[in-house]
């Protein structure tokens, strides 16, 4: 038999997670969300709080837990940030803008000092850039919804080089790290190897996020051009995720593809009378069924999903030309002449 466990001892594993909740969780208590100078103190004092308390976890063992507190911290950031912008009689789009930007700068510092949350670090700046650009683009005047359409493009089109080049993604690139580096020690190899695939993981999951967040707003809330370029970025991000071999980089652009589906579905359910929900129940369930049973589902040959995906990339630019307003352009042009 073996000796019971001390009960009346609480171990650092369990109280580093109660407080890294308890930060989080103050968060939600009016007073830290104040538009005054005490709320900002508060603020910058949580961040400090996270990031000391995430170094502490580090030296005990518990990076998990540190790098969850570095998230807090982080979270607390942007609040701070928020806070501040309003205190300068900002609008709320700038001091959404400074929020983010505030929160990928202490993620950053934080995972730097403590030495973990790399992914987090880089899944966090693709956020806070999208951010300030947008905010930039009201702020300025301009419409918005551009950048959000090109954005997404954008990022799909990047994915094949990061597959490609990524020391991370593995493939020829890292073939070629290692025999470059065969001379040299093979642990220092393996940690850079560690290391960028950390990075890759990050700005996966941050790309993804803006482009699932891009297409979903262009699919709930645009016309038929938004729309068919919200599902096109949403069928690309779903097939180019074959370019990967992790499961850690496959995951985040099939959730993204999945979340931006999910939305146009929703707006389409929304529009259906009460036997149309029903109908959109059932064909879930069915769906469900179909994909999770053993040996329903089926493998595209590897030339015809080439062919859909040149096919889906034609969609994807004639619905971006029509969205951004480039065929009007060219129709007042004519008309003009």
């Amino acid at each position: 038999m073996t000796a019971d466990r001390d009960t009346a001892t609480f171990q650092p594993a369990f109280v580093l997670w109660a407080s890294a909740a308890a930060l989080t969780a103050v968060m939600a208590l009016p007073a830290s969300r104040s538009r005054d100078a005490a709320s900002l103190v508060v603020g910058l004092l949580a961040c400090a709080v996270g990031t000391g308390l995430a170094w502490w976890a580090v030296r005990r063992g518990q990076r998990a837990v540190a790098t969850a507190l570095i998230a807090s911290a982080g979270l607390w950031a942007g609040l701070a940030g928020w806070v501040a912008t309003l205190l300068l009689n900002r609008v709320p789009v700038v001091a959404g803008a400074v929020a983010a930007l505030c929160a990928a700068l202490v993620t950053a510092g934080a995972c730097r000092l403590a030495g973990v949350g790399r992914t987090l670090a880089m899944a966090v700046a693709p956020v806070a850039v999208a951010a300030a650009v947008a905010a930039g683009c009201i702020t300025a005047g301009v419409d918005a919804r551009q950048p959000i359409r090109v954005a997404p493009v954008v990022i799909v089109l990047s994915l094949g080089l990061l597959a490609r080049h990524s020391l991370g993604a593995g493939g020829l690139a890292q073939a070629t790290f290692r025999l470059r580096a065969a001379a040299e020690p093979a642990a220092r190899s393996e940690r850079l190897i560690t290391v960028a695939e950390e990075y890759l993981r990050g700005g996966l999951i941050g790309l993804a996020t803006v482009a699932a967040g891009c297409a979903a707003f262009l699919i709930g809330t645009g016309g038929t051009p938004d729309v068919a370029l919200g599902a096109g970025v949403a069928l690309l991000l779903w097939t180019r995720s074959r370019l990967f071999e992790q499961a850690g980089h496959v995951l985040p652009l099939r959730l993204a593809a999945v979340a931006a589906l999910l939305t146009g579905a929703a707006r389409l359910l929304a529009a259906l009378p009460a036997w149309g929900l029903m109908v959109g129940l059932l064909t879930l369930a069915a769906v469900t069924v179909w994909a999770t049973g053993s040996g329903s589902g089926f493998r595209w040959p590897g030339r015809w999903l080439r062919l859909g995906e040149l096919a889906l990339a034609a969609v994807m630019a004639a619905a971006l030309a029509a969205a951004v307003g480039l065929l009007d352009f060219d129709f007042t042009t004519r008309q003009a002449g």
